[in-house]
């Protein structure tokens, strides 16, 4: 038997999500119903895993800055 970290199956609400990234619940609850973030709906409300979420603010791997800057993205900001 596996033993599971109890912080992998914590669901956060979508409005809390969206103030832990920085942006409005609507971006969230899109990047939901385009697949780009797994959530479930439970009683009318759109849960995603904290650990989820916890990935998207991962730091950027260089490589990838220096894609941004080559291809005139990056404008020298946080990613």
């Amino acid at each position: 038997m596996t033993t599971r970290n109890p912080d992998e199956r914590a669901l956060i609400s979508v409005p809390a999500g969206a103030r832990m990234l920085g942006v409005h619940p609507n971006v969230l609850r899109g990047a939901v119903l385009r697949g780009e973030v797994r959530g479930v709906t439970l009683n009318g409300r759109t849960w995603v895993k904290r650990v989820d979420l916890d990935a998207l603010l991962a730091p950027v791997a260089p490589a990838a800055t220096q894609i941004g800057a080559a291809a005139g993205t990056f404008r020298g900001g946080a990613v």
